[in-house]
């Protein structure tokens, strides 16, 4: 029987591990720097998810928006937006975002001033929005512009481009010549389909639509 690794005295963060949590799997009792003692899960500490308790995330949050004013403003709003999608997987596009391993570099993460000074330095303006040059890659000072939605839209996974019939056109101009979604060809394309395939099968209601199996014959 294999024995569970013993993390007493490593460190995470704020954290330090004191004991295994006996009556939670994968959980051990840890102590902030504030001294406060919770049950953490160990993954989320070998992951970097869990680096503080609740109260210290509290006053850092709010001593951020004492120090530069600027909670009301739209570039406060984007900042708290993005690390809300790539870090609270309760909150709409999560999937898209942190559920496919995007993150908030360091450097912004644990600061708005950091990120609002980025932003005014690279052309940032009201009517732009943040967009990832690498669509999947991190919100990170080197991966990242301010551009128009339309070029954003531009951007997204849905319209990456694929060759098909000689040109390459997007998963969109596919769907809609096809009576499909982009996420479905998309997916499909993921699953190891080409492109003439993925175009090829409408949907069956009550199978899984990436099986060539179920779709196929």
């Amino acid at each position: 029987m294999r024995v569970p690794k013993d993390y007493t005295g490593y460190i995470f963060g704020k954290w330090t591990v004191l004991k295994r949590d006996i009556d939670r799997k994968k959980h051990w009792f840890c102590k902030c720097s504030c001294g406060n003692i919770v049950s953490v899960s160990i993954d989320h500490l070998k992951r970097g998810t869990s680096t503080k308790c609740q109260k210290c995330k509290g006053r850092q949050h709010s001593k951020a928006i004492m120090t530069h004013g600027e909670s009301k403003t739209r570039l406060y709003y984007v900042w708290l937006a993005m690390r809300n999608r790539c870090n609270r997987p309760g909150v709409k596009g999560y999937e898209n975002y942190g559920g496919r391993g995007i993150k908030v570099c360091e450097e912004w993460l644990h600061s708005y001033e950091n990120f609002r000074n980025w932003s005014l330095a690279n052309g940032y303006a009201l009517g732009l929005q943040i967009d990832r040059i690498n669509n999947d890659g991190d919100y990170s000072p080197d991966n990242c512009r301010w551009v128009t939605h339309l070029k954003n839209m531009q951007n997204t996974s849905r319209n990456k481009k694929v060759m098909f019939e000689g040109k390459l056109v997007t998963r969109t101009e596919l769907a809609m010549r096809f009576n499909l979604s982009p996420r479905l060809i998309g997916d499909r394309l993921r699953h190891g389909w080409t492109v003439e395939e993925a175009i090829s099968y409408q949907p069956c209601i009550g199978s899984n639509q990436t099986l060539r199996g179920n779709n196929h014959g």
